[in-house]
């Protein structure tokens, strides 16, 4: 017996960035003492979004609170503690290789995020995939699936023009959806032009339930 698989949900995912209203932004600043001995140091704060939300990221610069001092930093974020939501930030001073007395620095801070994975998904994905209504292509006398329309940045729709290699959708709904069976051998959508070699981070995700198991090569 082959392999069934339904596929309720396929999604995949790389290196890609999008600007959405929906995103959260928090901008803010707040002033400390800071001094070194030595040109690197390290300050740490307690972020105002929760470090958990989905694609989230901190930005942080930092100047000197008196303007008429010319000291220069950088300024990267190397850790975030999750437990507990502190970021811990390195200070290099950049103008000389020296460090600085005591002075009020004012730290600027950006976070982004997400706090709804879904609509985390549906910005930020390069390639997406949902059987929702109209996002498919079934042939006209059967309910082989001939493509998926990509909801993701990229437009790239899966297709397959051979009947005998389309999936079929399914008649029922599955927790309020409708899902693919593909029979494990040949039934397959490609994905013309989606080229995952030269992405340097790839997440895929599929959700999806095995009805037959075929332990012939286990």
């Amino acid at each position: 017996m082959a392999n069934l698989y339904q596929i309720l949900l396929l999604l995949f995912m790389f290196c890609a960035e999008s600007r959405s209203e929906s995103k959260t932004i928090s901008q803010w600043s707040y002033s400390r003492c800071s001094k070194s001995q030595t040109q690197m140091s390290h300050i740490n704060f307690t972020t105002k979004l929760p470090s958990l939300w989905y694609g989230y990221d901190v930005a942080v610069r930092v100047i000197p609170s008196d303007p008429t001092v010319d000291h220069e930093f950088n300024a990267t974020v190397t850790e975030i503690k999750i437990k507990n939501n502190v970021a811990i930030v390195e200070l290099n001073r950049t103008d000389q290789n020296m460090g600085w007395d005591q002075m009020p620095i004012t730290v600027i801070v950006t976070e982004t995020g997400y706090d709804d994975i879904i609509d985390y998904i549906r910005r930020t994905a390069s390639v997406h995939y949902n059987l929702d209504e109209g996002n498919y292509v079934t042939n006209s006398t059967s309910n082989r699936v001939s493509g998926l329309i990509d909801k993701g940045l990229s437009k790239l729709p899966a297709l397959q023009s051979n009947p005998d290699r389309q999936p079929i959708l399914s008649s029922d709904d599955h927790n309020g959806r409708k899902y693919l069976i593909f029979n494990g051998t040949n039934q397959v959508l490609l994905v013309p032009g989606l080229d995952i070699d030269t992405v340097s981070m790839l997440s895929v995700t599929i959700v999806y339930r095995i009805d037959g198991y075929d332990d012939t090569y286990s």
